[in-house]
């Protein structure tokens, strides 16, 4: 069953088809943009075939929320280079990162897409990228083109242009004639330079009425629920090594005699499927940081970040070393305090790292409304306790709370799995007849029978 959108974002589906399916949605983060999409190709059958260009961090994203909305599965394209014979005709829709679309361009444009969907549209912003040429050359052949972004201009009204340009060509055609508009001209030892900004309520007011949409989550407070929930699927880089480590723990797993040592055999069984969730989940950074730095261009807000492991905390910690601060379990208590009203009261602190056990109680982190989860801990209770540092007294904006969860291994199993011991916590406190009880670790080692089949990777 399909979810059904809030009453902002009907409006939002209509003022795009007000537009004519070329527009700029740009509604705050965490306001829905890639439902709203969906909903508007749901909506507008001469939109397909379609075509979805994002960071690679969201691709996934993109096929779950289109198979709950559309009843579609995308097809997801990975690779530099199409393999040989590959078509990509009579796909209705399909989803390609930035990094990758040139190899696939010429395939692309053999399915004549009806409509480029563009997510985090500020990717384009230099227009001399590869990623800004092919992405533009793409959409001069589609009719409709929706872009993505809360903040489709990082810097200065020189990077607004690739969108607006490829949205309404007929209403911003030269490069000149907007630059010398818009962009503060000075003449410079060699030539005109734009790196001011000159008529900006003009330039709101033109993209305002013809092109874009924005909301606030102030705007649209009344409308949202308390806390919202997400699984963020992604495929981790270097498969090889994950399923390399997970033949080994199923080898193992078979010349065992559980039935004779099964107390015994659970035991190290635990111990071989820690491994395994420590490589996934370190498998993934690049991919989370890559999340981390889009929701940093794409807001002025703060964020939390959790995880369980020492090295994650680590390894992300040193990529953003002055604008976060941290807890683990090593972190004396008066410098616990002293890490929260940072993160609370400076302006430069926009990241808090914490350990889920050490930080996901007793802290109150209300300066931020978005809650990323990078690791999945085995008792749901931790996680619901590490939500709620963000969902509490004091909180003006309605919480999200983000799970990023790696595809193809141990995580989607672990996520299935605390989903379900997650109704039976709830059946307990909400005075419902508990279901029987059962251990997350013994579900996770009998799953990892002789029947498992691996799913192959797209």
């Amino acid at each position: 069953m399909s979810k059904q959108p809030f009453p902002f974002q009907k409006e939002g589906v209509k003022a795009i088809e007000a537009f004519g399916l070329r527009c700029l949605l740009a509604d705050e983060m965490g306001l829905g943009k890639t439902p709203q999409a969906l909903w508007t190709l749901k909506r507008n059958p001469k939109a397909f075939p379609a075509v979805v260009v994002c960071p690679a961090s969201v691709k996934y994203n993109w096929a779950k929320e289109s198979t709950d909305i559309l009843g579609i599965e995308p097809l997801i394209l990975s690779g530099k280079k199409p393999p040989p014979r590959t078509t990509l005709k009579g796909e209705k829709l399909v989803v390609i990162n930035f990094d990758i679309l040139k190899g696939w361009y010429p395939l692309l444009a053999d399915m004549r897409p009806q409509m480029l969907i563009i997510d985090e549209c500020q990717n384009i912003q230099n227009q001399t990228t590869i990623k800004s040429k092919f992405v533009t050359k793409l959409g001069r052949t589609c009719p409709y083109i929706l872009a993505l972004s809360g903040t489709p201009i990082t810097n200065r009204p020189s990077d607004f242009y690739p969108t607006l340009h490829l949205v309404r060509p007929d209403i911003f055609p030269i490069w000149a004639t907007y630059a010398h508009s818009y962009c503060g001209p000075t003449k410079g030892q060699w030539g005109w330079e734009f790196k001011g900004a000159t008529n900006t309520d003009l330039l709101h007011n033109v993209v305002s009425e013809n092109l874009m949409i924005r909301r606030l989550k102030k705007d649209v407070l009344p409308e949202l629920p308390k806390k919202m929930r997400q699984v963020l699927p992604v495929e981790v880089p270097g498969f090889d090594e994950y399923y390399r480590a997970e033949d080994d723990f199923l080898k193992w797993l078979r010349e065992k005699s559980v039935s004779r040592a099964r107390r015994a055999a659970k035991a190290e069984a635990a111990t071989k499927m820690a491994y395994l969730k420590g490589l996934a989940a370190r498998k993934k950074v690049p991919l989370i940081k890559e999340w981390i730095d889009e929701f940093l261009a794409d807001s002025d807000e703060k964020l939390v970040v959790f995880a369980c492991h020492t090295g994650m905390l680590n390894m992300l910690t040193k990529t953003y070393p002055t604008s976060s601060t941290r807890i683990d379990g090593s972190t004396p208590a008066p410098q616990r305090q002293l890490a929260v009203e940072r993160f609370q009261t400076d302006p430069t602190i926009r990241l808090f790292f914490g350990n889920i056990q050490a930080a996901g109680t007793g802290t109150t982190l209300t300066a931020a409304s978005t809650t990323l989860f990078t690791e999945l801990d085995f008792r749901p209770g931790l996680l619901l306790q590490a939500e709620d540092r963000t969902n509490r007294i004091g909180q003006k904006f309605p919480t999200r709370c983000i799970y990023m969860v790696a595809r193809n291994t141990i995580e989607e199993r672990i996520a299935n799995m605390l989903q379900a011991k997650q109704n039976v916590l709830q059946a307990i406190l909400n005075g419902e007849t508990p279901a029987e009880e059962f251990n997350l670790a013994d579900m996770l080692f009998d799953s990892y029978g002789a029947s498992y089949v691996r799913k192959t990777a797209v």
